[in-house]
């Protein structure tokens, strides 16, 4: 499974399904369905809207192109836009977001708006009609299928493409190497097994708490989506999936959480996600809770409109081919990294691991300064110490690990005298270069795009970089474990 194959497949599997909506929504309205053609249109719209403030914060600056991104997004043709930046691997000085990290963002907010929303409608709206003893027509049954399908291939290519990137693999053997190099074909699709089952049987449970009352739904999502945020409040260092305000992060986990729910993301399996034992217990929970859900629906709890010869196969089916592809998936995958399913190690616990026993420069700084600083503020002195000792050279010698971004990440209390003139100075290179609206081609796939206090458009962006004159700078990284930092 190529890189640029997975791409373009999945960038047409996402057209698709645009298409098989709009499909949907001309039957709604044909059979008399109103609300729920209505609620799937405001769907696709909202998604519209979120990827058009995706594309004015990375393209703002150049009209023209922003121009024609935006027109792409109204016409569902992005993914495809997307999908060819992706592979090219460019990113303009005036991007905030690298071409992986704007597919990766934009793709949640696709599944979180649209994708997951849409498939609940299209469900409830077939097993309306199967309650009702009417005909399902085959284009609602293909258009399900088809967002299960989409759905299930986009989540977990991002996995996928994490875990077989040689980068990651060396940065953290631990985390990273899951998925053997033979058998890679078995494994995703195990992979994208496992997600639809669990999308197919958590839109049922959807269903069948509506039938039961909205409060019980409202609740069936908040609680624990509430034990999710105090676990990772207690959980040390876990917070913040980079250096991104807290609101934002609030925001990010709802999506990540929600959409791991739904689609059993294994992005979500490494320290900074939900932790492997997290992920486990998570999907186990929401797989015992359609047993519990049933249950309950058929005792009494529901309106009575579907009866058990419809929903008691469904559910055992659905969980019974889960089960399958999860023991097959284990038994697939590198033997060594099973017990990463079941790990309690947090995202501090990780920072520290990789500090203290790794000798390469660029991992330690990885997994320190290039992240939010609550990973490291148990050790921050040492981290400290080590970064003093060490800059003088690495700016005099330049490693090819060596980047603007990681100099620009450094606090400002971690350069002396020299170190931090050499920053200062660095950084008004770098505005000069960009002013003149030039390329900024800067290695280890990095976003820096800086500008002259001068300019006026981007004034309130200015910040201090060590200590010398103020320049705009902007720093977006992804995350390797699929979080932003910035």
């Amino acid at each position: 499974l190529g890189l640029k194959f997975r791409v373009f497949l999945g960038a047409s599997f996402s057209v698709l399904d645009m298409g098989s909506d709009i499909l949907i929504v001309t039957e709604l309205f044909a059979v008399g369905e109103t609300a729920k053609a209505r609620a799937v249109l405001i769907m696709i719209v909202l998604n519209i809207f979120f990827q058009l403030g995706i594309v004015f914060l990375q393209r703002r600056k150049r009209p023209r192109l922003m121009a024609w991104d935006m027109l792409l997004t109204i016409l569902c043709l992005k993914p495809a836009q997307d999908a060819f930046r992706v592979v090219g691997g460019e990113q303009e000085f005036y991007e905030r977001l690298e071409p992986a990290s704007e597919f990766l963002v934009t793709k949640m907010i696709e599944t979180f708006t649209e994708a997951i929303p849409g498939a609940i409608v299209q469900a409830a709206f077939i097993v309306g009609r199967i309650s009702d003893g009417e005909a399902v027509s085959s284009t609602s049954l293909s258009s399900l299928v088809m967002s299960i399908m989409a759905t299930s291939f986009a989540m977990q290519s991002l996995k996928y493409d994490g875990d077989v990137n040689p980068e990651n693999r060396r940065l953290d053997p631990k985390s990273y190497g899951m998925i053997p190099d033979q058998n890679r074909i078995l494994v995703f699709a195990l992979m994208m097994g496992i997600s639809a089952c669990t999308m197919a049987s958590q839109i049922f449970n959807v269903i069948l708490l509506r039938k039961m009352g909205f409060l019980v739904l409202v609740l069936y999502f908040v609680i624990p989506m509430l034990l999710f945020f105090a676990r990772k409040l207690l959980r040390r260092g876990d917070f913040y999936p980079g250096k991104v305000p807290f609101l934002p992060t609030i925001l990010w986990h709802i999506i990540g959480k929600t959409t791991t729910d739904f689609t059993a993301w294994m992005q979500a399996i490494p320290p900074t996600g939900m932790g492997g034992a997290g992920f486990t217990g998570n999907l186990i929970f929401n797989q015992c809770a359609t047993f519990v859900v049933a249950a309950v629906y058929l005792g009494g709890g529901g309106d009575g409109e579907l009866h058990g010869e419809v929903v008691w196969p469904f559910v055992v089916t659905s969980n019974g081919i889960l089960a399958i592809c999860f023991v097959a998936f284990f038994l697939s995958i590198n033997r060594s990294h099973v017990s990463t399913f079941f790990s309690l190690e947090t995202g501090a616990d990780q920072a520290e691991r990789l500090f203290y026993k790794r000798a390469e420069p660029d991992v330690k700084l990885r997994y320190t300064i290039m992240r939010h600083e609550s990973y490291y503020a148990h050790f921050r002195d040492d981290v400290k110490v080590y970064v003093q000792d060490s800059v003088l050279d690495w700016l005099e010698e330049k490693p090819l690990w060596w980047s603007d971004l990681l100099l620009a990440n450094i606090p400002d209390d971690m350069l002396e005298g020299e170190a931090s003139a050499l920053r200062a100075k660095r950084a008004l290179e770098l505005g000069d270069k960009a002013s003149r609206g030039r390329r900024n081609s800067m290695s280890l796939r990095m976003s820096l795009g800086i500008e002259e206090e001068e300019d006026e458009e981007d004034e309130d962006e200015d910040v201090e970089v060590g200590g010398g004159g103020k320049v705009g700078v902007v720093i977006e990284e992804e995350d390797e474990e699929g979080g932003m930092s910035g």
